[in-house]
């Protein structure tokens, strides 16, 4: 201790300390010390055996062999390295992979099939492959069988074991590995024709006694298989059980990323259909190798044998056989987190009951004619609007801006409002529900529309009979959709909000997009080993993908735009099904409006839509020959380029929001020409109109979501309201550009009050100058706690008509009297929003609950505060 308290960077002394904690079983604080002396020394071998060791103790087995790999990675022929390769492996295959101990089947099953190793292992896998051809041939069959094992491949990893028997000069570990892989497989008698064979090489072996009883009680117990998966489903085989199987499919890698699944069914032909899924699906046609936690039989009148079905229960922790109605079988519903007749968002008994809006009797069919509905809506004066999104049903609220359809909820509510429809989360008159799993139990009062705009194979021709109107996302769909004997459908495109962004080029090649469970995405697969810089975002990759690879699980929607822009290439893909309806997917029209450059999978809407402008591939060789021709290409990709952003930016959420409002109210909906005008006229009486609003803010801040939004809301029910954020403009044309921009918005709107909030780079001189042109009043609000007056807040106080507080200190006030600020119109109290909060009769759960940034400022008056 005395040494490092002198020299902090002394590798060997660092080690010592953890040998000495290693020693006193105190491991977490042992790992920090080898952590330490290899943040100071990478090269130093012992901290690395030793960080190794606790490892192992520690069974964490798949963190340890990717640590050797990432050694041998560094210096491949390092005996110290290929010694602990062999010591991991075999610590893998004895206590991890295969059962030593009898008594303990059950948890080593439980963890071998570990579907988080799984994807590690199979990233490890990816990443390492090249360089095992540089192993010693002993030890590159060894790590690949288990490695092959780990991720599923059985054949593969016995393949590589029997090679390993065959050509290692019989050492005892590598007959361990072929043996506990035949145990690990339920190849009981091939296990025990080389435990012979073993016994005569190395006699009464510890290892080899265990195996034998292990591999007595194996051919003596009921036989039970390793885990191909999480979830099994079982089908029948119809066309309809293979829909609702891919539906399932598709939502498990949405909602259960690091779930796997395998389907069970006995006809030949629809399995011969299953395995042309783009997912690598295990595909069995009897139930004796398939165990798991979850297994969902479909459909429900499924008639399954006695035998299968105990089968199936020795198997599986649950097995779900659906009852009552409905295209999709309710007990799914059920494991996805709902609960009851309807799929309402799981509550914890912990958790109070959530208004929802599917609250009627399942299979309820409305009973108004669509016709009288609207009609009657048509009279409102006021027409409340519920989007629903299948992100509302996500149990964890922190990973619902990870869904695509979140930020179409966000973009579509955003325009209504600014149309004058109240956008609401409750006692709506309208109910928008974006397509992507089938509901039912939908209110028969409220007017019901549906825009599929994914998933179209979960339609089938019941479950959209309950919606009064329906939106196709492409002409293929809407033919699709009447064909099932629908009407009253109409088209309606994606959309976009971006704009184009010029910025300097960091990636060549970008990816948004989260992995769908551990068959990750086929467009990420087929881009291989490049050689240019790949950055991919979105939940799940980190098990897939090397870390060189991985942008982020998240990046903020409202800057996708700058990430577009600032990569050479981005890519995108398509769900089979919406490839096969045209169906372009939004992330496009993102792409393109954004000043970026996008390469796609084939989907025969992008011609119909954006022409020769979005290349699209047709397999992996042809993917990467894409990257190479457009990347060494800049003129024809920008030139490609250009023609997509004009498309692209004809395509606006306001423009699909006003078809929306069109339906709904068939009079103009002219943001400013629809709102009746005061018109002060002489021997006239004054006509009824609203206040024009412009409000001036960070509209994309993480405060935007509390008091920006408030206010927007609150003007928007007294005024016509237009926003400006100034600082999303600044990024894009720079300060003084958007101060110009700012100018010519107030001179083209003529507002009769102009907010504003924060809005430090915004110039006095550019207040003045609306003030000059325009009649209006300017309000500044400014609520930061800085008793120094702020320069910014004094150059706007000149011209603006009021500056507003939240704090009443005179003595502040006067310092920005003083400093110039013409007109203080003293407090500014906060405001809240009776519609988010109201009372609430919920069971008490905590004692004290604090909400609040931990800002340690040392300034006048905090310590008081705090």
């Amino acid at each position: 201790t005395q040494v490092v308290d002198h020299d902090p960077q002394h590798v060997e002394a660092l080690n010592d300390l953890g040998v000495l904690a290693y020693q006193k079983q105190r491991l977490t604080e042992a790992e920090r010390w080898f952590r330490k002396a290899l943040q100071y020394d990478d090269s130093f071998i012992e901290a690395h055996l030793n960080l190794l060791a606790i490892m192992l103790d520690q069974y964490r087995f798949a963190e340890a062999l990717l640590h050797t790999l990432h050694l041998l990675e560094r210096d491949a022929q390092n005996p110290d390295f290929l010694h602990y390769l062999d010591e991991v492996v075999l610590q893998i295959i004895l206590d991890y992979v295969g059962v030593v101990a009898v008594e303990d089947t059950a948890t080593a099953n439980n963890l071998a099939t570990n579907p988080a190793l799984k994807g590690r292992v199979i990233a490890a896998l990816n990443s390492f492959e090249q360089k095992l051809k540089e192993f010693p041939y002993k030890e590159k069959l060894l790590v690949l069988s288990v490695l092959f094992l780990l991720a599923g491949k059985n054949e593969e990893a016995l393949r590589f074991a029997r090679e390993l028997l065959a050509t290692a000069n019989e050492r005892l570990e590598h007959f361990l590995l072929l043996i506990k892989l035949h145990l690990f497989l339920y190849d009981v008698h091939e296990a025990a024709a080389i435990l012979r064979h073993a016994r005569k090489e190395f006699g009464e072996n510890e290892l080899l006694l265990l195996l034998e009883k292990e591999t007595q009680a194996r051919s003596t117990a009921p036989a039970v298989s390793s885990r191909y998966g999480d979830i099994l489903l079982f089908i029948k085989g119809t066309d309809r059980d293979i829909s609702d199987a891919s539906i399932v499919v598709q939502m498990i890698g949405d909602i259960l990323p690091e779930s796997t699944v395998a389907i069970l069914c006995h006809d030949a032909a629809a399995r011969r259909k299953i395995l042309d899924w783009p997912q690598s699906l295990t595909v069995h046609g009897s139930p004796e190798k398939c165990t798991g936690d979850v297994c969902i039989i479909f459909p429900e009148n499924e008639d399954v044998s006695k035998s299968w079905r105990e089968t199936l229960e020795q198997r599986f922790r649950s097995l779900f056989e659906p009852s009552g109605t409905g295209s999709l079988p309710q007990r799914v519903a059920e494991f996805f987190g709902f609960k009851g007749d309807l799929p309402e968002p799981y509550q914890s008994p912990e958790q109070p009951a959530r208004q929802h809006v599917f609250t009627a009797v399942k299979g309820h069919e409305a009973v108004v004619a669509p016709g009288d509905k609207l009609s009657r809506l048509r009279q409102k004066e006021e027409i409340r609007v519920q989007i629903v999104s299948p992100s509302d049903f996500d149990r964890d609220e922190q990973r619902r801006p990870l869904w695509g359809d979140y930020w179409v909820k966000y973009e579509l509510s955003k325009e209504l409002n600014a149309l004058n429809f109240r956008v609401v989360d409750s006692n709506p008159d309208v109910i928008f529900y974006l397509f992507g799993m089938p509901v039912s139990g939908l209110s028969t009062d409220t007017y019901n529309i549906v825009w599929v705009y994914s998933h179209p194979d979960a339609v089938t021709a019941e479950n959209l009979k309950a919606f009064d109107k329906i939106y196709a996302l492409s002409p293929a769909l809407k033919q699709r959709l009447e064909a099932l004997g629908y009407d009253d459908i109409e088209l309606m495109l994606g959309a976009t909000s971006k704009k184009p962004i010029e910025t300097e080029i960091k990636y060549d090649v970008v990816f948004v997009g989260n992995s769908r469970g551990h068959f990750g995405r086929k467009i990420v697969t087929d881009l291989g080993d490049i050689p240019w810089n790949l950055k991919v975002w979105g939940n799940g990759w980190d098990k897939l993908l090397p870390e060189k690879y991985i942008g982020g699980r998240y990046f903020d929607n409202q800057r996708l735009g700058e990430l577009y822009a600032s990569s050479l290439v981005s890519i995108n893909d398509h769900h089979p099904d919406m490839s096969r309806d045209g169906m372009v997917a939004v992330k496009i029209f993102d792409i393109l409006a954004s000043n970026g450059f996008a390469i796609s999978d084939r989907n025969p809407g992008i011609d119909a839509i954006f022409g020769d402008a979005v290349p699209q591939y047709e397999d992996a060789t042809h993917l990467r020959e894409m990257l190479a021709l457009y990347i060494k290409s800049p003129d024809t990709r920008l030139e490609m380029m250009r023609a997509g952003r004009e498309i692209a930016l004809q395509h606006t959420w306001e423009k699909r929001a006003r078809q929306i409002a069109g339906h709904l109210r068939p009079q103009p909906q002219n943001r400013r020409e629809s709102v009746p005008e005061v018109i002060e006229t002489t021997g006239h009486a004054a006509a009824e109109r609203k206040p024009r609003v412009l409000y001036v803010d960070t509209l994309s801040a993480p405060h935007a979501a509390c008091n920006v939004n408030g206010m927007q809301k609150a003007y928007r029910k007294v005024s016509e309201l237009r926003t400006f954020d100034y600082r999303e403009i600044a990024a894009r044309l720079g300060v003084e550009e958007m101060n110009k921009k700012l100018v010519e918005t107030a001179r083209e709107f003529q507002p009769d009050l102009i907010h504003l909030g924060k809005c430090e780079i915004i110039s006095g001189k550019a207040i003045e100058r609306i003030k000059q042109e325009i009649d209006t009043c300017v309000i500044h609000f400014y609520g930061d706690f800085n008793p120094t007056p702020q320069p910014w807040v004094v150059d706007i106080g000149r011209h603006a008509d009021v500056t507003l507080f939240n704090y009443t200190d005179e003595r502040i006030m006067n310092a920005y009297r003083q400093a110039g600020v013409r007109h203080i119109g003293g407090f500014w109290d906060a405001g809240t929003d009776p519609e988010i909060f109201y009372p609430r009769a919920v069971e008490k759960t905590d004692d004290l609950a604090l909400m609040g940034n931990n800002l340690d400022l040392q300034r006048d008056g905090y310590d008081k505060r705090r």
